[in-house]
């Protein structure tokens, strides 16, 4: 049995194969069929939705609104289950990737907030006093009282009167009341300007956001200078870069016709909020403004504009032909504060670079004459108490008004000693100079006892 078994198995091995030899072939077989109907249906499987569990985006500390429908009259709220508050996986300085569209970058601060609409009661008042009645070229005191009255109550309700008030700001409509007998009894010139003034007594930072959003888009020098004020005044430092663009962009329109509108409020602004950063700028403007940007560039603080008033004085290239007599007398009023002034006059003078036509400007400067803009609204720069000799002068061809005085009654006598030196100093350089220097410097020395 033993030898019978041996062989058949020795007979099986040399022809086919044995039964053990097949189950393991049969059970490799069968595992790659059970792998493959496995990644079929991987594969071909139904994809959940997004918003189920499987695929939902991890927490991040972002929190989004979700738009929710009012339950019906009467119908309780129910309460949100505080299983489904989820739970931030990661720290808020690295939030989770979401599957999610990315949101688009919040807007700025004025364009995020909500534009509050006027109410109907402000909206009404402001209607009211944008309604008076200007044909009859006068007031009756029966319609400055219902303005007046108008007024009060639309400042009166603060905060909520600023959407009403930007409204008509916005629609650059205006009324000049000063064209009209009895338009000075409302105590404003124009519509506009008397919002102006409402913002600033409101006060608060909706008040401010619109001065300072009318500033940009006002085209009326005035207009701009007062909202500069307020604006500095209400919040100082933080607007003044603004106030400087605001003026810029107004002498540029002004350019266009400059016998349209006075543009002493923008140089004011320029001059004030600028400094000595906008001397070279109102250098450039001097082929318009032969007066407005001289007087200016005297006007900054610290001697900031003798350089740019030198230049011109000196005319090299003929290109401030309309501005370098009035430069000269300009110079003539730093002289006896600012040394670079004085040397730069004295040189003038020296090789007789002096026009004919500028003498009787810079004999009055040395006197004691100095001049300011017809009217000032930032005080940037006002006669002293005590000045005498007041005159005033208009270019129409430009719009220009500018006014002097004689301020040397204020002079201390050690200030005129000094004034008397510089002009028996010029006097020496020039026969011309002696010459026209004479009467002032006799006046001046009148005054010591000399």
């Amino acid at each position: 049995m033993t030898q019978s078994s041996s062989g058949n198995s020795v007979g099986a091995g040399a022809g086919q194969p044995s039964a053990p030899a097949r189950k393991p072939v049969m059970l490799v077989v069968v595992v790659l069929g059970v792998l493959a109907v496995a990644g079929g249906w991987y594969f071909l499987r139904p994809t959940p939705p997004a918003n189920s569990p499987a695929h939902a985006p991890a927490a991040s500390n972002t929190t989004e609104a979700v738009a929710e429908t009012p339950p019906a009259p009467g119908v309780p709220r129910p309460a949100t289950p505080a299983a489904a508050v989820a739970t931030p996986l990661m720290p808020p300085s690295a939030p989770a990737p979401s599957t999610q569209a990315t949101a688009a970058p919040p807007a700025t601060a004025a364009q995020a907030a909500p534009r509050t609409e006027p109410s109907g009661y402000t909206r009404t008042l402001v209607g009211n006093l944008a309604g008076l009645d200007l044909s009859k070229g006068a007031l009756t005191p029966e319609q400055v009282q219902f303005w007046k009255e108008e007024y009060d109550k639309l400042v009166k309700e603060g905060a909520a009167a600023v959407p009403a008030i930007r409204e008509l700001l916005e629609k650059n409509a205006d009324q000049n009341f000063a064209s009209v007998s009895g338009g000075t009894d409302l105590g404003a010139p124009s519509l506009r300007l008397a919002m102006i003034e409402a913002l600033r007594q409101i006060g608060g930072p909706e008040a401010l956001a619109v001065a300072a959003q009318t500033m940009q888009t006002a085209a009326n020098p005035r207009e701009i200078a007062i909202l500069a004020r307020n604006l500095e005044s209400a919040a100082p430092g933080q607007y003044g870069d603004a106030a400087v663009a605001a003026a810029r962009m107004g002498l540029m329109q002004a350019g266009v016709n400059t016998a349209a509108v006075d543009t002493a409020p923008l140089f004011e602004v320029m001059q004030k909020f600028g400094g000595a950063s906008t001397a070279f700028e109102l250098e450039q403007t001097a082929n318009k403004w032969n007066y407005y940007a001289p007087l200016a560039l005297a006007s900054l603080p610290e001697g900031a504009g003798v350089a740019s008033l030198t230049r011109m004085a000196q005319n090299a290239d003929g290109a401030f032909g309309g501005s370098s007599r009035f430069a000269c007398q300009m110079l003539g009023e730093l002289a006896a504060r600012y040394p670079d002034a004085a040397k730069a006059l004295a040189e003038q003078v020296a090789a007789n670079k002096v026009p004919d036509s500028a003498w009787v400007g810079l004999a009055s400067a040395l006197g004691g004459v100095q001049t300011f803009y017809g009217d000032g609204y930032l005080n940037a720069s006002q006669p002293p108490a005590g000045a005498t000799e007041p005159k005033s002068y208009h270019i129409p061809s430009n719009q220009q008004t500018y006014r002097s005085f004689n301020v040397s009654p204020g002079w201390t006598p050690e200030q005129v000693q000094r004034q008397l030196t510089l002009i028996d100093q010029l006097r020496a350089a020039n026969p011309t100079a002696n010459q026209m220097l004479e009467g002032v410097r006799n006046a001046l020395a009148a005054r010591q006892g000399q």
